[in-house]
């Protein structure tokens, strides 16, 4: 038994290094084609996402990569973002420095 369609139609499907009206075919987990918009197959489940962008192929990898980290990997992917998030960034040292009194030698 065959898998059933879904269509994704959007009035901004970024294709062919355009931006375009389309519907994209979707059968399982691959695309099957990208047709002009409004080409709907019966018995089709549609998402009409109206004027949302639509990049057909395009993977997140942020997404991709979160799915295959283990707990101890996403453990210390966290805790390096919260490192990162309390060191000062560069502007804001050049800022410190900046409103610091010049060192004087004595």
């Amino acid at each position: 038994m065959a898998e059933p369609l879904l269509v994704i139609q959007s009035r901004r499907v970024v294709i062919e290094g355009a931006i375009k009206p389309a519907a994209i075919h979707i059968r399982g987990e691959r695309i099957e084609r990208v047709a002009d918009h409004g080409d709907i197959p019966a018995g089709a489940k549609l998402e009409d996402v109206g004027e949302l962008a639509v990049m057909p192929g395009i993977v997140d990898p942020h997404v991709e990569q979160a799915d295959y980290m283990t707990a101890r990997d996403r453990a210390r992917t966290a805790a390096m973002i919260e490192l990162r998030a309390r060191q000062p960034s560069m502007t804001q040292l050049r800022a410190r420095r900046a409103a610091e009194p010049e060192a004087r030698c004595q």
